[in-house]
């Protein structure tokens, strides 16, 4: 798709199409193209995100682990109720919210630009198709197998 059909498409200028980091694809002499994923590179960069995190939360567990604890668990239980409602508008902001949490409370730029770049791209990946089942929700089946 050319970036001025989906400037049409979306009722836009060009510019905030161009300004979609990560979602449209430039390539000289071919044309602009939508961001597309594959299952690989979905898993790819599910992995990314996991080795960011993991190290990230190293940072402010040493500083202020209750604090943090406290903080996740309470976004932990929205997204619990968010889950059992089947509210997956609700369910995906507390995710994004848990995540961003971990990433900034470690007070470090460059991890946040990092973690953004990643985020951006996954937040794509979760627009929910429709409601009713966890992996609607956002969540990995991986995880629905182990607390079902």
């Amino acid at each position: 798709m050319s970036e001025t059909a989906l400037a049409v498409a979306l009722g836009l200028s060009k510019t905030p199409v161009r300004e979609s980091e990560g979602l449209v694809e430039v390539q000289p002499q071919r044309g602009t193209f939508v961001f597309r994923i594959s299952a690989s590179e979905a898993h790819n960069l599910s992995e990314l995100r996991e080795v960011l995190e993991v190290s990230a939360l190293r940072l402010p567990w040493r500083r202020t682990p209750r604090r943090l604890g406290q903080t996740l668990a309470g976004i932990a239980d929205k997204m619990r109720v968010a889950l059992g409602a089947k509210d997956a508008g609700t369910y995906l902001e507390q995710a994004g919210r848990f995540h961003h949490s971990i990433i900034d409370r470690c007070d470090n730029h460059y991890l946040s630009r990092a973690d953004a770049i990643v985020a951006f791209r996954i937040q794509t990946l979760r627009k929910p198709a429709g409601h009713g089942s966890r992996a609607q929700c956002g969540v990995p089946r991986a995880a629905s197998r182990r607390r079902a």
